[in-house]
C-alpha cells in the first residue's frame, strides 16, 4: 500500500483502535527492507519470501554468534531455540518485524560482549527505527552487561550507554 500511495498515517480499516486517526508508525525500517522481495515477486510470495528470509536470518546469525563465543555443542542450542518452542516458531514464521529486531539484539549482545561500542549504538538506532518493542533489547544488554561486568570485573557502561545514546538520537531523529 506505501509503495503505491506513499506515507500513511490514516488508518480507517482500524476503527475500534488507538492506531485509528494516527498511526505512530514505529515500524518505519520494516517497510524499507520489505521493498525488494515486494518489487521481486508477486506480493503474497513475496510475504512467505521474506518471512523464510528473515527466520534464516536469525538462524544463521545465532549459529555465528554461538560460534564467536564458543559455546559448546552449537547445533544443539540452534535447534533448541529454533525448534523448542511453537510459539517461536509461529511467531517468526510471520512476516512482522520480530524476527528482524531480534537479529538485532543479538548483534547488540555480540557487540557488548566484544566491547564495540560504537556497534551497539548503529544497531541500538536501528532497532528503535525497526520494532516498538526495542526496549526489550534494553532490558537484555543491561542484565547481559551486568553478568558479564561481574563475571570479568570490568564495568562495560560504554555499550550499556551506546545503546541508550542509540535510543534516544533514534527517538529525536524517527520519521
Amino acid at each position: 500500500i506505501q509503495s503505491q500511495e506513499g506515507f500513511i498515517k490514516n488508518y480507517p480499516w482500524l476503527y475500534f483502535t488507538d492506531y485509528q486517526e494516527n498511526s505512530p508508525g514505529l515500524h518505519f525500517l520494516f517497510p524499507l527492507l520489505l521493498i525488494p522481495f515486494a518489487i521481486v515477486f508477486p506480493s503474497g510470495l513475496a510475504y512467505v519470501l521474506s518471512s523464510a528470509f528473515f527466520m534464516a536470518l536469525l538462524a544463521c546469525v545465532l549459529w555465528i554468534i554461538l560460534r564467536k563465543m564458543k559455546v559448546g555443542f552449537e547445533w544443539l542450542w540452534l535447534v533448541l531455540a529454533l525448534a523448542g518452542s511453537q510459539d517461536f516458531i509461529f511467531r517468526h514464521s510471520l512476516g512482522r518485524p520480530i524476527t528482524a529486531s531480534l537479529i538485532i539484539i543479538f548483534g547488540i549482545i555480540y557487540a557488548v560482549k566484544y566491547r564495540l561500542w560504537w556497534l551497539c549504538f548503529i544497531l541500538a538506532f536501528l532497532n528503535v527505527w525497526l520494532y516498538d518493542g526495542y526496549l526489550i533489547s534494553l532490558v537484555l544488554v543491561v542484565l547481559y552487561g551486568l553478568a558479564i561486568s561481574i563475571v570479568e570485573k570490568k564495568l562495560f557502561w560504554k555499550e550499556i550507554a551506546a545503546v541508550l545514546g542509540g535510543f534516544v538520537i533514534g527517538n529525536i531523529i524517527n520519521p
